[in-house]
């Protein structure tokens, strides 16, 4: 088990369907990560901590969900109007009915986007993609705006699964305190 040097442990859901999951097995309060469909997203976490002296522990379904995009499935989800931005739209406003905060994760950053995308496309090569790079930033800045989302940019797989672990823990933390200070309940939910 994980070391228990402030009570905080975090249990990470990863969505079936997320086809290069994120290990958070290196980090000591990443407790375990399960596999499960989710609802909206490709990452989840419940927030746990002990909430008396008897070890008994509050189980907290964080409201923050990660959407993991690479460089590869930004293009191929926001580079058309088809399916897949459908797909996602969708994905979005389940999100929002659930009551939840999805941040879209990036791996690269904007200036990677400017460049441009290039795929391998059979029996051509080498292709670049229909939509160019601005064209493809001020299409998210447009998506991020309509849906109010957030989208982050972090540079390779390490630098995201220390953001996302860094900030679910931290909420943790936050509704460790709540907790003990009488101001939310044992859902999370404020108290009145």
């Amino acid at each position: 088990m994980a070391a228990k040097t402030d009570g905080c442990f975090l249990r990470v859901t990863e969505d079936t369907r997320e086809t290069k999951p994120i290990s958070f097995g290196r980090y000591k309060f990443a407790l375990e990560t399960v596999r499960k469909k989710l609802n909206a997203g490709d990452y989840a976490c419940d927030l746990i901590f002990p909430i008396n002296r008897n070890k008994e522990e509050l189980v907290i379904r964080s409201k923050i969900i990660y959407e993991r995009k690479s460089k590869n499935d930004l293009w191929s989800t926001f580079g058309s109007t088809g399916e897949r931005l459908e797909t996602f739209k969708n994905e979005v406003n389940r999100s929002i009915a659930d009551g939840n905060t999805l941040i879209v994760i990036v791996e690269c950053e904007p200036n990677d986007i400017i460049k441009g995308h290039f795929y391998t496309k059979e029996g051509v090569g080498l292709v670049k993609a229909l939509v160019q790079g601005p064209s493809m930033m001020r299409k998210l800045e447009t998506i991020r705006n309509k849906y109010n989302l957030c989208f982050v940019y972090k540079h390779g797989r390490l630098n995201m699964q220390r953001y996302m672990y860094e900030r679910w823990l931290g909420e943790c933390r936050e509704m460790k305190r709540k907790f003990k200070d009488g101001l939310i309940d044992r859902e999370g939910n404020p108290v009145e």
